[in-house]
């Protein structure tokens, strides 16, 4: 099989560059540096649906015949594509150029800022400076499985039809995780780590994972029209599915400080997965999941068929990590900023619920043996 999914969706810009003069920026006055309302500000990452690629994948299937008129047949099968991923990084040099951020919008002003990853001494020393860099990875995991009774329906010449009524199952995987690490070259203001400045020779790393899993169970209808002549064959099925997709949306999130000839010190919270939305939520919700494919087959032997056909499938109703960021965030629960406050409570970014259509197509090339 080789298969196309509908793109991961990411309305959330996570990324961004900006730029930034540390010997003009007066803090409070000057444009915050990589925030999307900042004159400049590109985004590197996020704000636009990612293309996931080709995947493989292995179909297979089989049935038996329960009468000897070959009229009704218990059938059964399921696919599998392989796990996909993309991995996105960016980082400064080792003068903290350019300016790096993670873009997000203060819960208490409501305004667009940032925070930032690197960004560049000024020569009086009076930011300090911090080298680091950022990362994106997305993956995707997607398969399911059938169980249907069929029974022929019509037999004339080389025409076929055949009704179907089964199960099906599928189940939908994807995570989405930001990550960022930084160490300063000079003394910087901001950021730190628990409401405290870091110092030369220490390091920090955050990392936020939106984790999403889908499964649907429901009981399926469907029909088939096949030509089977003694050379070549065509056949064209369609089904429909409807029942329940269990979601589960697991939302995770620390930072971590590393300091020479001490031991590691983490704290729960990176910078869009804090306390205030971090843990594991699940839903069910009622979807419909339709299927059309088509086979084209040409008979090789008395009972080997080679087979090319082509798969659409369409989900409704599933979670994806992509819609579940809250880009709103109180400033005092960011355990890498020295806004921070010890047994602040904050409620945003608050925990979503957010479901969207899913679909996937693709060609197989197949052997199909009758005996």
């Amino acid at each position: 099989m080789l298969w196309w999914v509908r793109k991961a969706p990411l309305p959330a810009p996570l990324v961004t560059i900006g730029p930034f003069n540390p010997d003009t920026f007066v803090p409070g006055v000057s444009p915050t540096p990589a925030a999307l309302s900042s004159p400049g500000t590109a985004v590197l990452f996020g704000g636009q649906n990612l293309s996931l690629g080709t995947f493989s994948g292995l179909r297979l299937q089989g049935g038996i015949d329960l009468t000897e008129d070959r009229t009704l047949a218990v059938e059964g099968g399921g696919f599998v594509l392989e796990q996909r991923s993309r991995f996105f990084a960016a980082a400064s040099n080792a003068a903290g150029v350019p300016f790096l951020a993670i873009p997000v919008i203060d819960s208490v002003t409501g305004r667009e800022t940032s925070v930032a990853t690197s960004f560049a001494d000024d020569s009086a020393n009076v930011f300090g400076g911090l080298q680091g860099s950022v990362f994106a990875e997305t993956t995707t995991r997607l398969w399911g499985a059938e169980a249907n009774l069929s029974s022929l329906v019509l037999r004339r010449d080389a025409l076929r039809a055949t009704a179907l009524a089964g199960f099906r199952y599928l189940s939908l995987k994807e995570s989405l995780s930001v990550g960022e690490d930084f160490t300063p070259i000079g003394q910087p203001l901001d950021p730190g780590f628990l409401g405290g400045p870091i110092g030369l020779g220490q390091s920090v790393a955050a990392l936020n994972r939106f984790t999403t899993q889908n499964q649907f169970y429901g009981g399926q209808v469907g029909a088939r029209l096949e030509y089977l002549g003694d050379r070549f064959s065509a056949g064209l099925t369609a089904k429909v599915a409807l029942g329940d997709t269990s979601q589960r949306i697991d939302v995770n999130g620390n930072s971590t400080l590393f300091s020479p000839g001490q031991a590691p010190v983490t704290a729960a919270g990176g910078v869009l997965a804090l306390p205030s939305n971090m843990g594991r939520r699940t839903y069910d919700s009622f979807s419909v999941v339709p299927e059309v494919g088509l086979n084209l087959g040409i008979q090789l032997t008395s009972y080997a068929r080679a087979t090319v056909g082509y798969t659409f499938l369409y989900w409704t109703d599933v979670v994806r990590p992509g819609n579940q960021i809250d880009r709103v965030v109180d400033r005092t629960t960011v355990p890498t900023l020295q806004q921070f406050i010890p047994g602040a409570t904050g409620t945003r970014p608050a925990p979503l619920h957010a479901q969207s259509d899913f679909w996937a197509q693709g060609i197989s090339f197949g052997l199909e043996l009758s005996f």
